[in-house]
């Protein structure tokens, strides 16, 4: 994907955008609306943080999206993003990419397949 930064005119807060995908995420279509938001914000420089926009891009998977438009306006799903945030903060996880294993180790930036490896079989030996 190409990143047209000269398109993006602010950076959004991302809550709704991580609500957008917990929503989807019911739908199984959790992965496509990380495509479809990366795609919207970083080419296409969309206001991933304004819920017109997130409405219309959901619509665009296959979603309703009024009714993506009626959720964000209230509360749904932000408890449980706040939730991950936390769970993720408190694994170390300050950067992407990073990598979980067994929910338990936890290793940020891009790493040499061996560190990936030796990661694996930590958690492997330890069942």
């Amino acid at each position: 994907m190409p990143f047209r930064f000269d398109r993006i005119r602010r950076i959004p807060a991302s809550l709704d955008a991580h609500r957008l995908v917990r929503l989807a995420a019911r739908q199984g279509l959790a992965d496509d609306a990380v495509d479809a938001l990366f795609e919207a914000y970083f080419n296409d420089g969309i206001d991933i943080g304004d819920p017109t926009s997130l409405a219309g891009l959901a619509a665009a998977l296959g979603m309703d999206g009024a009714v993506v438009r009626r959720a964000l306006a209230g509360g749904q799903e932000a408890e449980a993003v706040h939730a991950d945030n936390l769970r993720a903060h408190r694994l170390g996880i300050n950067g992407v990419p990073c990598f979980v294993v067994s929910g338990r180790h936890a290793i940020a930036g891009a790493q040499e397949p061996e560190v990936l490896e030796r990661l694996l079989d930590i958690a492997v030996s330890e069942g």
